[in-house]
């Protein structure tokens, strides 16, 4: 009877023991992965900021020559005022002037030249483009945006 009770307690040992080890490599095989996908994360990010840093410089310093080549310098107020003061009064007036007589209006948009409609287009091409640029950057997606597939939510529901 003793024999039996000891060789009983030596099998729950040794199943108690092949759990335990069994969750305890589990369980360092888990911090493992996570620990390498921290440092992949953030080696990742450190590259990021050295490269977004670099040509950040880049951009200043050759922002610096053409400063200086050019002889460029910042409006003063009074300038950047006097632009928009007389902005201002010619909207003001040309919107007078074509409220008191219509017809001058219509005479003005059809006698705009076919030069004038290509040079517009143009911009406005120009426009849209860096519009879609801006888009697919804030996307990170040239079409569209990502879209998740209904198995990847309920598997994310799922773990949650």
């Amino acid at each position: 009877m003793l024999r039996n009770q000891l060789l009983n307690n030596s099998r729950l040992i040794a199943r108690r023991s092949v759990r335990y080890n069994s969750t305890a490599s589990q369980a360092s095989s888990a911090v493992s992965k996570a620990s390498s996908a921290v440092s992949t994360i953030t080696s990742k990010a450190a590259g990021f900021v050295n490269c977004s840093i670099y040509w950040a410089k880049v951009v200043a310093e050759l922002g610096k020559h053409i400063y200086v080549k050019e002889g460029l310098s910042p409006p003063s107020g009074t300038q950047f005022q006097s632009v928009y003061k007389n902005l201002w009064q010619q909207i003001l007036t040309q919107s007078k002037h074509f409220a008191n007589s219509p017809a001058q209006l219509v005479d003005t948009v059809t006698g705009v030249s076919r030069q004038q409609v290509v040079a517009g287009g143009a911009y406005l091409v120009q426009f849209a483009g860096l519009f879609a640029l801006g888009e697919i950057i804030g996307r990170r997606n040239v079409f569209g945006y990502p879209h998740h597939h209904v198995e990847e939510e309920a598997e994310h529901a799922a773990e949650h």
